[in-house]
């Protein structure tokens, strides 16, 4: 869990639960992680050590996959599949394979599961508005229901599998998150890309810059917020699993405001022509071929279109409902500046 969002979602639980018994997989384990950890036991492993994760998992009446190694960070970074993440189906098969071996009928085990908004992504009329917004509630059979390409539906296919199988001894929740932002507290990284990305663009082109009206949106969330629905979860588990919803219904969306790619290139364009970084803080707008330009090293098809011209849009209804989710993180804009910072840097 030594990732953006899994060391918060670990560093979260442990400040609010020294009193469980937690087992984490490092990679690499550091003297400074046990130096600020010290009661929790660590497994050294990768996401390849297929029996590691087994036998962890089946030792554990929660299993918790938080790790989102941002993907498109991890391609552009070079780095090989024993980083994994949660979209790791060697990891996401163990793991199952271990917590099922663990479930029984009169005490069910619990496997949480961070995924993400990729999974639906519109492609199509770039630059502008989708009207569509997703519900984890009204659109789940639809969400259960999408075609093996899209993104993260790998995974998710996986645990849909384990919960129709086993729904009467494991309970498997889904938290799907959009791009998020704020500062991370765990002990690895504590950004996402999204902005790295955003800031090196926008400095090489010497403006920020959108595509089409800029109209387009993709939803945000406060990685705090993110974290606090894991500790909801977990708790939850804790207790038998009362007062969440687990299986078919077990899949939470997490977006916490909406805002535009043009709104999101003003504020940018300010604050980097402030700093002297950009000539001008007016947002230019691009063309297709110009965007497709953009983040050439990144060998994903369409990585430019889908961070700044596609549109990812969800409602979390299933967790306002059952979690009593409420975000409280500070909004995109309002920290922008400190998450620019920590990319230029």
């Amino acid at each position: 869990m030594r990732r953006y969002v899994g060391g918060t979602v670990f560093n979260t639980l442990v400040t609010a639960h020294p009193d469980y018994n937690i087992t984490v997989l490092l990679r690499e384990p550091k003297a400074s992680f046990y130096e600020k950890y010290p009661s929790v036991k660590v497994i050294q492993g990768n996401f390849e050590d297929f029996q590691v994760l087994k036998d962890a998992a089946s030792k554990a009446d929660i299993v918790v996959h938080s790790i989102k190694e941002d993907l498109l960070w991890k391609v552009a970074n070079g780095l090989t599949q024993d980083h994994g993440d949660s979209d790791h189906e060697t990891a996401v098969k163990a793991l199952l394979a271990g917590v099922t071996e663990r479930a029984a009928a009169s005490l069910p085990a619990f496997y949480i599961h961070l995924s993400g908004t990729g999974i639906i992504v519109e492609w199509d009329n770039l630059g502008e508005l989708h009207p569509k917004v997703w519900s984890d509630i009204d659109d789940i059979d639809a969400i259960w229901s999408f075609p093996s390409e899209k993104l993260h539906r790998n995974t998710e296919s996986l645990i849909q599998e384990a919960w129709t199988s086993h729904g009467d001894r494991l309970r498997t929740a889904i938290v799907c998150p959009p791009i998020i932002h704020g500062r991370g507290t765990g002990t690895g990284r504590i950004d996402g890309g999204f902005y790295t990305w955003l800031y090196d663009e926008s400095v090489k082109k010497g403006a920020t810059f959108y595509l089409g009206s800029g109209s387009n949106v993709y939803s945000r969330v406060h990685v705090a917020d993110v974290a606090q629905v894991f500790l909801k979860l977990i708790e939850s588990a804790a207790r038998g699993g009362q007062g969440a919803e687990w299986g078919r219904e077990g899949y939470y969306f997490l977006t916490s405001e909406e805002i535009s790619q043009k709104a999101i290139a003003e504020a940018t364009g300010k604050i980097l022509k402030r700093k002297e970084l950009i000539a001008t803080e007016e947002a230019k707008q691009v063309s297709l071929e110009e965007l497709d330009s953009m983040l050439g090293h990144i060998p994903f098809p369409g990585v430019a279109r889908l961070l700044f011209g596609s549109n990812s849009r969800s409602s979390p209804d299933r967790a306002s409902k059952v979690l009593s989710y409420e975000p409280r993180g500070l909004s995109f804009l309002d920290i922008l500046e400190d998450d620019l910072a920590r990319a230029a840097q």
